[in-house]
């Protein structure tokens, strides 16, 4: 699967969130609403943290970023400050919910991956409420530098 399919597919759930109406989604396993998670959607240029790419051989790809490439950046989760909390993080249950469309047999070598695995998964607010399937389709959202 390219990185541009799993990009259509986030997005497309996504766009289908909006179209109706943000209708309320629920993560799979409830977390506090603790200010000790981080975000990994912070758009490029709001003082995020950089901490991946995307790479279409595999990914998400956390080591060897490139100019030239979509980044990805984290900070910390402001809760009740942003727009998709309600309780907790709608955008992350939708791109978990995203994610179950991608093929099964799609399985991200950087979630599996102890060595290169993602540097945030402990402390993300996404993986924390939907588990893996927010790490599959993380890999599906980017940003244009």
């Amino acid at each position: 699967m390219t990185t541009e399919e799993r990009r259509s597919i986030v997005q497309s759930g996504i766009s289908g969130w909006i179209e109706a109406g943000y209708k309320t989604v629920h993560p799979v396993q409830p977390s506090s609403p603790s200010t000790n998670f981080v975000c990994p959607s912070y758009p490029n240029g709001q003082d995020g943290i950089e901490f991946a790419c995307l790479d279409e051989d595999v990914g998400l790809k956390f080591e060897g970023i490139e100019e030239s490439q979509l980044k990805r950046h984290y900070g910390r989760c402001v809760t009740t400050r942003c727009a998709y909390w309600s309780g907790h993080c709608q955008l992350g249950a939708i791109v978990a919910i995203s994610a179950k469309k991608m093929p099964t047999s799609f399985v991200s070598v950087t979630i599996k991956a102890s060595k290169f695995g993602c540097p945030i998964q402990s402390s993300c607010r996404w993986r924390n409420e939907n588990g893996e399937g927010a790490c599959l389709g993380c890999q599906g959202v980017a940003y244009l530098s």
